[in-house]
């Protein structure tokens, strides 16, 4: 999963989602508002796996149904959709 995805239901992630699609401008505040959400839906995800482990129907019917997720999706696989993962730097060949 990543900031480029949509969820069918209206989970934490999708919440962290819907704020990054607010901030889509080139500016460093936004650039590091970005990041953060990033990194909160990475954590948000291991989050997730630790209470499946506990149980595995733990957010059955815990999430409201998503209406809007197909336009969502649609609009965060633009090119032009930042994600706020930052970019590997490429090695110098020598």
């Amino acid at each position: 999963m990543t900031m480029r995805n949509a969820s069918h239901k209206i989970t934490v992630c999708e919440i962290l989602r819907d704020i990054n699609d607010l901030h889509q401008g080139d500016d460093e505040h936004d650039k590091r508002v970005r990041e953060l959400l990033f990194t909160a839906e990475k954590m948000a995800k291991k989050m997730d796996q630790k209470l499946f482990e506990y149980n595995k129907k733990w957010d059955e019917e815990f999430w409201k149904e998503n209406p809007e997720y197909k336009k969502k999706l649609e609009k965060r696989l633009k090119k032009s959709y930042l994600t706020g993962k930052k970019k590997k730097k490429r090695r110098k060949e020598k």
